[in-house]
């Protein structure tokens, strides 16, 4: 038997067999006698037909099927004999056999490419972190204000507080209507930052049961194209928002307040709590992407693909009955995703490489101290956490990411710069 492999990249490799027709006998043998007690053939018992004519009618047939056996048992084996553990789904490139010839087949797979750990320690960022400010609080109190508010109904819209009811028709170049990008009763509420100017004012100046048009122009990458949409106005509501009062605190806080005073200092501190932690995650996705970006090898597809899974079950653990959108274009979400997923899978090998270099494991005292933040909060005991913890590998896992992302931190020359909130 004579095999071979060529590296491809340092992830990906190519295995090629070829087998003699003495090497494929005993196979063929195995074969043929797990075949010979399902065969059946008139003026014979079934499982007692003579092998000999077993081999005339039905041999090339029971040998197709056992080739591809052989070529996985065969493949594992080489591999096992040389300690190379692959990864992902090794894939048949090339495969040539015809009854009473060689075997010759050749499989791709892949491997985790060697990663040497890299010094981490005096990583150099420049992070951007969002300044809190009294604009930040006023915005979200207004929000607060918003959905509590009574809304009535109304002729015209005048002001950015108002809803608009609206269908949406998208027109191709033509000027004829696309069904399947036509829109019924959406509700619009003005004052989202996210709505387009163009939407907007069109939202504004149309009145109550009439139509007007939309032009926006939309970019994906470096393609941008025209949308043409016809705006229905089918109902506009004019907001009363409720007073600032204790009243309000009251019922926005579902009880749990009964002045005012008590609920805008808890909505303050409730904010610059978010504000700092989010903070702290721009400073550590920063960090994060200059540790990585000091290692240049390969990621292995299969592993791409494996986090792009995780990112489609997501949408689909989002949706009713966890089954993704009706139109949703998986070819074209992974093409969209692929070069995050892409950093993700190497910055997993990175985490590895480094968690194994400074020696990084989960001791009892760290479930311990988990279990004593968590136990009073859900009200389960913790000891029942513990056992939980001990056996769950997502809590090892964040445990040692926390662990190795303070070393990053504590070692790392940090340098930020305070911007205004752009949504504040």
């Amino acid at each position: 038997m004579d095999v071979s492999i060529k590296n491809l990249n340092d992830c990906a490799s190519e295995l090629t067999c070829t087998m003699s027709a003495e090497d494929l006998a005993p196979h063929f043998t195995k074969a043929y006698r797990e075949a010979l007690p399902l065969i059946e053939i008139k003026g014979y018992r079934k499982g007692k037909v003579p092998f000999p004519i077993v081999k005339r009618f039905f041999g090339d047939e029971i040998e197709y099927k056992a080739v591809d056996a052989i070529t996985n048992e065969v493949f594992k084996d080489e591999l096992k004999e040389r300690n190379i553990n692959p990864i992902g789904a090794p894939v048949m490139t090339d495969l040539q056999f015809k009854p009473g010839t060689p075997l010759t087949f050749t499989i791709k797979y892949e491997v985790k490419p060697v990663v040497e750990p890299k010094e981490f320690r005096g990583t150099k960022v420049d992070a951007e972190v969002i300044e809190y400010n009294e604009a930040a609080y006023e915005k979200e109190l207004m929000h607060r204000r918003r959905y509590f508010a009574a809304y009535e109904e109304a002729q015209s819209v005048e002001g950015d507080d108002y809803i608009v009811t609206a269908d949406t028709e998208e027109m191709d170049e033509q000027g004829n209507i696309i069904p399947s990008h036509s829109r019924k009763d959406v509700r619009f509420p003005l004052y989202e930052a996210s709505l387009e100017k163009e939407i907007v004012a069109v939202l504004k100046s149309t009145p109550l049961g009439q139509t007007g048009e939309a032009v926006l122009q939309h970019t994906h990458g470096d393609h941008t194209h025209t949308v043409r949409l016809k705006v229905t106005v089918k109902k506009i509501e004019k907001p009363n928002l409720p007073e600032l009062d204790d009243a309000f605190a009251l019922k926005a806080s579902y009880d749990r307040f009964t002045t005012l005073a008590e609920y805008t200092a808890d909505l303050r501190s409730g904010l610059g709590k978010y504000y700092s932690e989010r903070n702290e995650k721009a400073v550590e996705s920063e960090l994060l992407k200059n540790v990585v970006a000091a290692y240049d090898f390969t990621v292995p597809d299969s592993l791409t693909e494996s986090v792009l899974d995780a990112y489609i079950e997501d949408v689909k653990s989002q949706q009713p009955g966890k089954e993704l959108p009706r139109g949703f274009d998986a070819k074209q979400y992974r093409a969209t995703y692929r070069e995050g997923a892409v950093w993700e899978a190497k910055w997993m090998l990175v985490r590895e490489a480094l968690l194994a270099k400074e020696n990084l494991q989960v001791a009892d005292e760290d479930l311990e101290k988990l279990a004593d933040e968590v136990a009073p909060k859900s009200g389960i005991d913790k000891e029942r956490l513990i056992k939980y913890y001990k056996e769950s590998d997502t809590v090892s896992e964040k445990i040692l990411s926390d662990k190795l992302m303070k070393l990053i931190k504590e070692s790392a020359v940090i340098t930020t710069n305070v911007v205004a909130d752009a949504q504040a």
